[in-house]
């Protein structure tokens, strides 16, 4: 089912700055003013990676299979250092039935790969905090971090935030902070090549410089859906085409859920006192088990308020797609409140099973949320493919197909007629872009995410003193117009 979704909207903007040789694919990327600048290696990677296995649909979007398979393996070996085996074979559950590792797991963007990078660096972290690693982990972390700066500027901020964890979980002392730098050391050296590179760019002083997609909602709408997209992914409740909408009709859209939503929220609630109370049974001996989900917990919440933060200062569209490195910290704490406690004391029965009850449940809407992925149409991504069969069976030969919003290097993977770019029209400049074809015949127009066109009126009103509208079809993000000229007799 790799392919069973249409290349969407973003994909086909991983596939263009992919396209050259290594070379070509960096100056195009130093070059843009885009929020990919900042996430420019696994762009480098694709496209080796499409030179040696292949430029179809599976192909493509197989290096982030890859990716998240071994983003499950090393979470494995991560828990199971940290925890023992038995919580880490249900730290792999959890990882292997996650709707959000799935779902991104199965698209041509850089979370996936984000995500095996931080399991690695949280592995690795676990070996030297443990004390069962030599001295050369401290040189992997190294690298992994270097590696990880240039896949994605928020791994930057993941990178401190483990660090800081690092630091306070394992405090012991003066003799501690010694170990922590001695770790960490190279890791700031290996984070200077980044730092040059982003310190250069205009965004540094200036974040409105970078051309990313911008909230116009509460910030703690992102907020609440990043946590939500974390624990469920984002098709386990409403669709997010129908959360596209303003922050009013967001609200109704969440209500129509409101039963799995307090289903999920009490869960959610229950899970997180399960696990304060675990630490804390733990703590009371001081186990090293406490150690452990403490330095977790801290993770993740310190790298959860860095992004947070993040997205305060550039005005971001902070989704949980940008903190895909939240997963990992999240997936090794559940098991922790499975079954007896950490240290093999006694747990009374009631929390036991509650604990453990918590875990199955987020685990069935997880599952939930992928029958939705995978069979529910409303939960479809941008479809192309499906645009593209309908202008193959509509559009006549002396017709003309202009994309209004979105990227034509998709219509290559799904045959359509030759199709007209004018992404770049602003509502001003419509008229005089379409009136040249219109003499020759009907024109359609598609636009990709009709609610990033940015006029005052919609296509159809500023098009009405030269043509008129024919028809409409609509797809998942997608509005196909033809038009009937009124220039000709």
């Amino acid at each position: 089912y790799l392919d069973h979704q249409s290349f969407w909207y973003d994909e086909g903007f991983a596939l263009s700055l992919s396209d050259g040789t290594p070379s070509e694919n960096l100056v195009r990327l130093v070059g843009t003013e885009s929020g990919d600048r900042y996430q420019l290696l696994y762009y480098l990677v694709l496209g080796v990676w499409r030179s040696l296995i292949g430029d179809g649909q599976l192909a493509v979007r197989s290096l982030s299979v890859l990716a998240g398979v071994g983003t499950v393996a090393v979470t494995f070996a991560a828990t199971r250092r940290l925890f023992g085996m038995r919580r880490a074979r249900w730290a792999a559950l959890i990882g292997t039935v996650s709707a959000f590792g799935v779902f991104y797991s199965q698209e041509a963007r850089p979370y996936a790969l984000a995500m095996l990078l931080a399991a690695v660096q949280i592995y690795l972290i676990g070996r030297i905090a443990t004390g069962d690693g030599g001295k050369s982990d401290r040189w992997w972390l190294a690298v992994t971090t270097a590696i990880a700066a240039f896949v994605s500027v928020m791994l930057v901020l993941f990178t401190a935030a483990i660090a800081g964890a690092h630091l306070i979980a394992y405090w012991d002392g003066p003799s501690s902070g010694r170990k922590w730098l001695n770790a960490w050391l190279p890791s700031i050296v290996g984070l200077l090549p980044a730092a040059v590179y982003f310190g250069a760019s205009s965004a540094l002083l200036n974040p409105e410089a970078t051309e990313v997609t911008r909230t116009g909602a509460p910030l703690i709408q992102n907020a609440l859906y990043v946590a939500y997209g974390i624990v469920v992914g984002t098709t386990f409740g409403p669709p997010q085409e129908a959360l596209r909408g303003l922050s009013g009709s967001r609200v109704e859209v969440v209500l129509g859920y409101w039963p799995a939503l307090l289903v999920l929220a009490v869960s959610c609630a229950a899970g997180l006192w399960m696990l304060l109370m675990a630490i804390r049974r733990s703590s009371a001996i001081r186990g090293a088990g406490s150690r452990n989900a403490s330095f977790l917990v801290l993770a993740l919440a310190f790298s959860y308020w860095a992004s947070l933060l993040f997205a305060v200062y550039t005005g971001i569209n902070w989704l949980p797609r940008h903190s895909s490195f939240l997963t990992v910290p999240f997936w090794m704490l559940m098991p922790y409140i499975v079954g007896r406690a950490w240290d093999g004391r006694h747990v009374p029965g009631l929390w036991r099973a509650l604990g453990t009850w918590v875990v199955l449940v987020l685990l069935g809407m997880n599952l939930w949320a992928l029958g939705n992925y995978y069979f529910d149409d409303d939960h479809t991504r941008d479809e192309y493919r499906q645009v593209a069969a309908h202008l193959t069976a509509v559009v006549e030969d002396d017709e003309s197909v202009l994309l209004l919003r979105g990227t034509d290097r998709l219509f290559e993977y799904y045959p359509a007629p030759p199709v007209v770019d004018i992404t770049d029209a602003q509502p001003e400049s419509l008229v005089e872009l379409v009136v040249p074809h219109l003499s020759d015949g009907d024109v359609w127009i598609v636009l990709n995410r009709p609610f990033w066109w940015d006029g005052e009126a919609p296509p159809t009103d500023t098009l009405a003193e030269v043509a008129v509208l024919g028809s409409v079809a609509r797809f998942p993000y997608f509005e196909v117009y033809r038009f009937e000229s009124l220039l000709n007799p």
